[in-house]
């Protein structure tokens, strides 16, 4: 279809609004406050956030002026579903896959998603949203569109109660060494707030929380800088109706957030079943063997 100046700025303002989306789901922080442009700190790295809507050719683009001042490109791919795969490409492995188009505005590097996925890492995968460029956009059947009183109320109610908790966790834990016994919960909600997770009811079977229909177990860690390695993570359910097993380690001090790793519960299971340890057996694992399954998708800037 051929663009035009109003299906050009309707792509703008996709791009810079998928872009805030992905930016505040991967905790990286855009360089330029006006919103205008999708050039972030994510971690220690320099990145530019790039999105492809399906009904589009799935390609992102980036001056070669930018790219030599990045340390990758975070491509958003949108999938037939609504849902949204977030892969890391290296401005390396960029600057080999790209073809060049020449503009008034400067050569354009474009890098086709099939590059991404082959030479990338996929660091996220996102729910469906929708983002017009009209203000009419429906929510998803499933998702109300304006959240009642009370849903409000207690949503708010349950972050007063979290952030009065944390610090008095923290101390308690500094005085005796010991968790205070909220770091799940805490795991929890902050993991929904970050990622964008729906928490399902307490006590469903196997999982903690959904992104789409990704049923995924969350558990929390308070694990410091200075923490030994072979500490462990809680019990992880076998033989569960889940997808993907996601570890939040929280700062023991405060309870704030630090990283989120995420893994396949198809190969957590697999470790566990490994003979040869008690401890797996129990299903229990080590933060570091899981991190070795694992994929960190998400650092605290203070880290």
């Amino acid at each position: 279809m051929p663009q035009d100046r109003s299906s050009d700025a309707a792509g703008n303002r996709y791009g810079r609004e998928c872009g805030g989306r992905i930016a505040a789901a991967l905790g990286a922080e855009r360089i330029r406050a006006d919103g205008n442009s999708n050039e972030c700190l994510h971690g220690d790295m320099r990145v530019v956030i790039k999105c492809s809507k399906a009904a589009m050719q799935q390609q992102v683009g980036v001056y070669l002026n930018m790219l030599k001042r990045l340390d990758a490109v975070v491509g958003a791919f949108e999938n037939t579903d609504g849902s949204t795969e977030i892969v890391r490409l290296s401005t390396k492995d960029y600057a080999e896959s790209m073809r060049v188009r020449s503009y008034v505005s400067g050569d354009l590097g474009l890098v086709p998603r099939r590059a991404f996925l082959e030479k990338g890492v996929v660091i996220l995968s996102l729910p469906p949203f929708q983002i017009h460029a009209d203000e009419s956009a429906k929510q998803p059947q499933d998702t109300p569109s304006v959240l009642t009183a009370d849903e409000k109320h207690q949503g708010n109610r349950i972050w007063e109660i979290l952030a009065t908790v944390k610090p008095l966790a923290g101390e308690y834990y500094r005085l005796t060494g010991k968790p205070l016994g909220v770091t799940g919960e805490v795991a929890e909600y902050v993991a929904a707030e970050i990622l964008g997770l729906t928490l399902v009811p307490a006590r469903t079977v196997g999982y903690d929380a959904l992104r789409g229909t990704e049923r995924i177990q969350i558990k929390g860690r308070a694990y410091g800088k200075k923490a030994k390695p072979g500490q462990r993570m809680s019990r992880i359910k076998m033989d569960a109706p889940c997808d993907t097993v996601l570890l939040v380690l929280l700062d023991n001090a405060t309870l704030e957030a630090r990283e989120m790793w995420q893994a396949p519960y198809s190969k957590v299971c697999e470790c566990l079943a490994r003979p040869g340890s008690k401890a797996r057996a129990r299903g229990a694992l080590s933060v570091s063997a899981f991190k070795a399954l694992a994929t960190r998708i998400w650092i605290s800037k203070e880290n």
